[in-house]
């Protein structure tokens, strides 16, 4: 296969990777996310600065770029860029080295080399959000991930309690999941999210570990006397099940922050990463105590407000520690979603203290972005939601919770491809996480895939019943294959009465109307959604959607396209993280929905249309709908914005 990179319409390498030596002036310009290179000047230009390199790194660079991610082995490297002379293996470790730091040139940087072991080295474009390389099947637009598979991926295992009293296994849990966030944070290593990984306690670990793909166990026990903990930890290769690292630390609990670092450190090394912990205050070992177990994510109101009281006096006692801060923000922010709007003013001003006190710590702190991010309205502020995930994907290593707010941002302004994209990544490194679950069988949706997408549904709503928001996605799904017997099950009376419907309990009439779509049946479940949105004074994203799956699109938008989009205050104002959120705009059952011109108004009424044409970053249905959408946006660009009032 011949490969091309392409790049501000120049080409590379119309020759396989493998073939003679690389000739730089005969090499054309290229570049790579936001680096230029001139491969017969030896010249890089990033950010305006133009930097020289080593003739021979260049042409590691071009041998490695025309490759386009494929492996280059140790012999196709010195026959292309040593002309088969016999080279040693430090002059290539340096070469490579040298190549490795031009990539860091653009922040984040561009792409990294990668080293695998018995296979070769590959050049991969940095960042999950990257237009990777071309093949002859996708074509030089299509968005793809470059295969992570060979690359690192670590399963770190509840540490063991080896204390007399059992009440420490939040201590050991604590631990771990500390030693697994710095490893996210300051290396580039990936890591399985603690959702999947500390659900596996004792049996077969390695066996686990394979389940999920892991390539490298991370296992340990922890005994802690007073103030003074003795922790063993050790790293195993899970193929082959060699022990690659292993260390016992004994220290006191005021060195624990430093202790986790060390532990993290010996753990990329051994793994060739190189590991930058970030800057902790040191705290009071009670109050460490009362952090971790407060720290886990409730799921019931009376337990986040336990939870809550007990982080408010963790800051209060340690002020200067940033991951308090950050967590408390972020219990905030869960407690917060199923608040009835008019009731969430105080807590939205304690949040907006709690992450501000956390960024002046801590700029960089996950926690305090994942709360910032539900600050924001759900809608009229994409451009926000936008710079907010950016923050998150623009470091080394996003983790699974970083990329799946990435993915409910982009199904929420209609890029379902993307949204499908990090949401993958995600359900690869945390697939028990509720919220990468959801994430991801919508996307499958979004993206067409719709036999998956109710698999994956119903694996969801089997697992957590008391989701409304992933039953009410089955439900829609469905309705849309016509699959009567799924509808009957979760519309059964005995589970309604265990697990109710709460906000979307209007979707049972619409399953009436869906099966037995008799114009009587369609013109009552029409005119309910009109007496419905009469008594709350505005309409969500639903009343569409539902008026497009019964054939009704048009009348959708003469009966409720001048509503208010968004909550009232009303007690049946929708909740939680999918309140008044635009993501069911752009499912295929709304395709009706968005042929007509009229949802380009409503798109620009909740500010998508500003976001589109800011960002230039159109969705999926641009080209899907007969008219002229870009033209349709730009002329609605002056249409008044519906305002999120609470």
């Amino acid at each position: 296969m011949t490969l091309v990179l392409r790049h501000g319409g120049n080409a590379l390498g119309q020759a396989k990777a493998s073939d003679a030596s690389i000739n730089l002036a005969q090499e054309a310009d290229f570049g790579i996310l936001g680096l230029n290179l001139s491969p017969q000047t030896c010249r890089v230009v990033a950010n305006n600065i133009t930097t020289r390199v080593e003739p021979k790194v260049m042409e590691v660079l071009v041998l490695l770029a025309r490759a386009q991610g494929q492996n280059i082995t140790r012999d196709q490297l010195t026959a292309a860029c040593w002309e088969g002379r016999i080279v040693t293996e430090d002059a290539i470790t340096r070469t490579l080295s040298k190549a490795r730091k031009i990539g860091t040139l653009t922040s984040p940087p561009a792409f990294r080399i990668e080293t695998r072991a018995k296979i070769g080295v590959r050049l991969v474009p940095s960042g999950l959000m990257s237009e990777a390389w071309p093949d002859s099947e996708a074509g030089p637009h299509k968005m793809v991930r470059s295969d992570p598979v060979d690359e690192p991926l670590l399963f770190v295992f509840p540490f063991e309690n080896l204390s007399s009293d059992p009440d420490m296994q939040f201590f050991s849990d604590g631990v771990a999941e500390e030693v697994l966030t710095r490893i996210i944070r300051g290396s580039r290593l990936r890591v399985i999210g603690p959702t999947s990984s500390f659900q596996f306690r004792g049996g077969d670990k390695a066996g686990a570990a394979q389940a999920l793909g892991a390539t490298h166990v991370v296992d340990g026990s922890v005994r802690r006397a007073g103030n003074t903990v003795r922790i063993s930890a050790h790293l195993t290769e899970v193929a082959t099940g060699a022990g690659l690292w292993a260390q016992t630390f004994q220290r006191d609990l005021g060195d624990i922050f430093a202790l986790q670092d060390e532990i993290a450190d010996g753990i990329a090394q051994a793994l060739f990463a190189k590991f930058t912990p970030a800057a902790l205050t040191p705290i009071d070992t009670a109050i460490y105590d009362l952090y971790l177990r407060a720290k886990d994510l409730e799921t019931t109101t009376e337990r986040q407000l336990v939870s809550i009281a007990s982080l408010e006096r963790v800051t209060q006692f340690a002020p200067d520690f940033a991951d308090g801060w950050g967590r408390l923000a972020t219990l905030r922010a869960q407690l917060r979603m199923n608040l009835p709007y008019p009731d969430r003013a105080e807590i939205t001003a304690q949040m907006r203290h709690d992450i501000a006190r956390c960024y002046a710590l801590d700029s960089e702190n996950r926690e305090a972005n994942y709360a910032n991010y539900w600050l924001t309205p759900p809608f009229n502020d994409f451009t926000e939601q936008e710079r907010i995930i950016c923050r998150a994907l623009d470091q080394e290593n996003p983790a699974s919770d970083d990329l799946a707010i990435a993915s409910f941002h982009y199904y929420n302004v209609g890029h379902f491809t993307k949204c499908h994209r990090l949401a993958s990544c995600a359900r690869a490194l945390d697939p028990s996480s509720w919220a990468v679950s959801i994430n991801y069988a919508i996307s499958l949706w979004g993206i067409g895939e719709t036999i998956a997408s109710q698999a994956a549904l119903r694996a969801h709503v089997d697992r957590w019943p008391q989701d409304q928001h992933g039953t009410g996605y089955l439900l829609l799904v469905s309705f849309w294959l016509g699959d009567w017997a799924e509808v009957d099950r979760l519309t059964d009376p005995k589970r309604l009465a265990q697990f109710s419907l709460r906000e979307h309990s209007g979707l049972l009439a619409t399953a009436v109307a869906m099966r037995q779509p008799t114009p009587g049946n369609r013109r009552f479940l029409f005119e309910t959604m009109k007496a419905r949105t009469e008594k709350l004074g505005s309409v969500d994203g639903l009343v569409f959607l539902l008026s497009s799956l019964m054939g009704m699109a048009s009348e959708g938008y003469d009966a409720f396209g001048q509503s208010p989009f968004g909550p009232t205050g009303h007690k049946g104002d929708a909740l939680g993280m999918m309140g008044f959120r635009t993501h069911v705009l752009f499912t295929p059952a709304n395709k009706a929905g968005r042929a007509d011109p009229r949802f380009v108004q409503l798109c620009a009424r909740v500010g998508l249309v500003d976001y589109w044409l800011t960002t230039k970053n159109w969705p999926d249905c641009v080209d899907e709908v007969p008219y002229d959408f870009r033209a349709t946006c730009l002329a609605m660009r002056g249409t008044p914005k519906d305002r999120f009032e609470f």
